[in-house]
């Protein structure tokens, strides 16, 4: 992934003076203000760290609550390419990303679902990620 894209969307979320390094997992930690990805990590997955970095507070269902769901969903609106299909449920919309950032990135194609109440999303579920599928 692309280390100027990174400080870039870091920059332009507010989050100077955040760091980023290489570990064998993802993992936002806000009292370091560093976002640790491990290597050949999808620019999707460094959106959800970024996520978590401008919603810290413990919400329901391990972080990945209202305000984490609708800053990850707005970031990835932002910064990738993303197909909107209206839910078969009431209240629900399935999004589809494909493509990749960086010339050294792998395709990744990303089906998830968000909840909506009160006009906002409450809730997101990643349904199909090309990267899991295919092992690495």
């Amino acid at each position: 992934m692309d280390a100027n894209w990174q400080r870039q969307v870091l920059e332009n979320e507010g989050l100077l003076g955040w760091t980023i390094r290489e570990a064998s997992d993802a993992y936002c930690w806000i009292e370091t203000k560093t976002i640790q990805l491990p290597l050949g990590a999808s620019p999707v997955l460094f959106l959800h760290e970024v996520a978590h970095a401008l919603h810290p507070i413990p919400e329901p269902n391990h972080y990945h609550g209202g305000g984490w769901s609708s800053a990850f969903g707005w970031l990835v609106e932002k910064y990738m390419t993303v197909i909107e299909v209206p839910g078969q449920e009431e209240n629900t919309m399935t999004k589809i990303r494909f493509g990749f950032k960086g010339r050294d990135q792998l395709p990744l194609f990303m089906v998830w679902r968000e909840y909506i109440e009160d006009g906002e999303v409450f809730f997101a579920k990643v349904l199909f990620n090309s990267r899991d599928w295919i092992g690495f």
